[in-house]
């Protein structure tokens, strides 16, 4: 027997008709036996189909399966840099390169939203929408910290001041607070506050401990609770966290903390992610509250994958009211910028890919010109590659890449068109391979094996030998220890940072003999750490903590102070001794700078690209560096 779905509703709706039920009179008594047999088995049929039918569309109903689009299409030269739907479902604020912008999702059709000129455009980050859906609010960074702004959609109305210091803002149901990290770039995570909108003084909600960040928080649906994340990124993977980080929520009046999420509630594989906390909850109006995370499966070609989640919480008592489901997974664009539309039925996210590739240029004879620039990696497979050193004969880059799933040092001549691997770097978490002064050893990081995760696994400092044969330990260090080490391009001894509380302590360093006699130390030093040892090991250069440079040589630190408005953010010795190669975090150009502080642009970079890790040659003719290359875009899922 067969019927249609729509008929099996009429028949549902009407009532079925009694089959067994036959006319007493007309029927011979052997049909009515043969109907007697026959009228069970057919309503055992109907009601097996009816039975189907709606728990399929039941099922459809609480688990949609999400459905996928895309709201902005920018290059990579120009990616979108944040973006929020609004309230109504009906419009999307973006920004790029070229400014801010509010689009209709059903039409297309866009209008640019006024800005102050004094504004670069890609000083504004963590864009949302007021409640009322016609104003955004949106932190612009200024000399070394973040304010919140509100500004207007429509009209030529100036932007309105709401708070100092602070990032990353999330707004309340009834508009009247707001909620946001603590605006100075150097702590990011460092704390949460809940201040008014008309200028009230802030009251702190959460301070991180020590090694932690409380990362972008939001509100609850009802306004009675704030959640966010809170826990330790790995320092060498951005984004990553360890398997004790946590998603907990607090009442937005103040009181303790429930634990909604763990990185142990996640499978093995999988860890709580968010990039520079960058929107990465969302909480919809059904009680359900989102999240990324990233996982190691990814594929063939890739180390990473990434993916939505969701989780039921109770805002009643502030209780999980289920386990985490996955809502979505990708390959190797992670999602960040989440929002919401009130109702819930419709949220959008910044889909987004770093991909990391190393570059050459030839230096003038100076050593402070550079000539047009190539990319030396003509590979996207990957997360990507990271430029470590020359070879002593300036002939090729020894550069680390996860092109074939796993991390690999390659060689390639400036002017080669393919990377020959040299070694795979043996180990658990293996990384940051650099070339010893004498150009026998790699010298690379590790962890060991643990079965409670990586974020407790001890480190280790490891050697390998460039002619090839068996790794060996140089060093051993705690799981929670922050250390780099850089070795000289000529000759004389690597150098070791350790960091010591609020100090930073530089020992030199044998490959063999491992860790030697303090060289020296400083509390002057920046968050995103940056420092490199001259040619001849003879100085230290460190990115001081006003972005200023910090040289020591015989014991003794000297300032070369930089404006401020370059940014210095990586930095290398050039060959000579006589400067450095740096990399500007707010011109995004690379930078050469002498001893006493002139500045010179080598590479205009127009913003196109993030620029870092700079690797000058031996013999002062090349300059590598690493170019990190945004396709970021605007994409929204409908039933999520």
């Amino acid at each position: 027997m067969f019927a249609y779905t729509a008929e099996l509703s009429r028949w549902s709706e009407a009532g079925l008709p009694e089959l067994g039920a036959l006319p007493t009179t007309s029927t011979p008594p052997s049909r009515s036996l043969r109907w007697s047999v026959i009228a069970p088995i057919v309503l055992a049929l109907l009601a097996s189909i009816i039975a189907a039918y709606q728990w399929t569309r039941g099922r459809d109903r609480h688990a949609p399966v999400p459905v996928l689009r895309q709201l902005t299409a920018n290059p990579t030269e120009d990616w979108v840099m944040g973006a929020a739907i609004s309230p109504d479902g009906k419009s999307l604020a973006f920004l790029d390169a070229t400014g801010l912008y509010v689009r209709s999702i059903d039409s297309g059709e866009t209008h640019p939203v006024a800005t102050p000129a004094e504004w670069p455009i890609r000083v504004v980050t963590g864009l949302r929408w007021f409640p009322d859906g016609r104003r955004l609010i949106a932190c612009v960074a200024v000399s070394g910290h973040y304010d919140i702004w509100a500004i207007a959609t429509v009209g030529q109305s100036r932007p309105l001041l709401i708070q100092r210091d602070g990032s990353w803002p999330a707004i309340s149901p009834d508009g009247q607070s707001i909620v946001f990290q603590n605006g100075d770039r150097q702590r990011r995570g460092a704390d949460l506050w809940v201040g008014g909108m008309h200028g009230e003084s802030p009251r702190k909600l959460v301070g991180a401990e020590s090694g932690e960040m409380v990362l972008s928080p939001i509100w609850s649906p009802d306004g009675r609770w704030i959640a966010y994340l809170r826990g330790r990124e790995d320092p060498t993977l951005g984004g990553q966290f360890d398997r004790a980080a946590a998603i907990e929520i607090r009442p937005a009046g103040g009181g303790p903390a429930h634990r909604v999420v763990t990185g142990a509630n996640l499978p093995a594989s999988t860890s709580l992610f968010c990039m520079h906390g960058r929107g990465c909850l969302g909480w919809s109006q059904d009680g359900r509250l989102f999240f990324p995370a990233s996982d190691r499966s990814g594929t063939e070609l890739s180390e990473f994958g990434y993916s939505l989640w969701g989780v039921s919480v109770a805002v009643r008592n502030g209780e999980p009211a289920g386990q985490p489901v996955r809502v979505a997974q990708w390959a190797d664009f992670y999602p960040n910028c989440l929002t919401l539309t009130a109702d819930g039925k419709r949220l959008a996210f910044l889909k987004s890919r770093i991909q990391l590739d190393v570059y050459v240029g030839d230096l003038g004879d100076d050593g402070s010109s550079l000539g047009p620039t190539r990319r030396l990696t003509l590979d996207n497979r990957g997360l990507g590659s990271t430029p470590d050193s020359w070879t002593r004969d300036s002939r090729a880059m020894f550069f680390t890449s996860d092109r074939n799933g796993k991390e690999e040092v390659f060689r390639q001549g400036p002017n080669e068109s393919l990377a020959r691997p040299v070694v795979e770097l043996p180990g658990y978490q293996s990384r940051n391979a650099l070339l010893s002064a004498d150009g026998s050893w790699f010298l690379y990081s590790d962890r060991v094996p643990s079965a409670s995760g990586p974020d407790s696994s001890p480190q280790r400092l490891m050697r390998l030998p460039v002619a090839g044969g068996l790794p060996e330990r140089v060093l051993d260090l705690p799981a929670a220890a922050s250390f780099e080490y850089r070795c000289p391009l000529r000759t004389g001894s690597c150098v070791l940072s350790l960091q010591q509380g609020r100090e930073m302590l530089f020992y030199t360093l044998d490959p063999v003999r491992g860790k030697g006699r303090l060289l020296g130390k400083t509390d002057r030093w920046n968050q995103r750490f940056a420092w490199d040892v001259s040619p001849d090991s003879s100085r230290l250069a460190v990115m001081g903590s006003h972005r200023q440079i910090l040289m020591l040589a015989d014991g003794v630190w000297h300032e070369i102070p930089i404006e401020a408005r370059w940014g210095p953010e990586y930095i290398a010795w050039t060959a000579d001794g006589q400067g450095f190669f740096v990399t500007s975090s707010s011109t995004l150009n690379l930078l050469h700078i002498t001893i006493t502080g002139e500045v010179k642009v080598l590479l205009h970079n127009d913003r196109a690209q993030w620029l870092a890790e700079p690797v000058p040659s031996a013999d002062g003719k090349y300059l590598g560096f690493q170019a990190q290359t945004y396709d970021f875009n605007a994409w929204m899922m409908e039933r999520p």
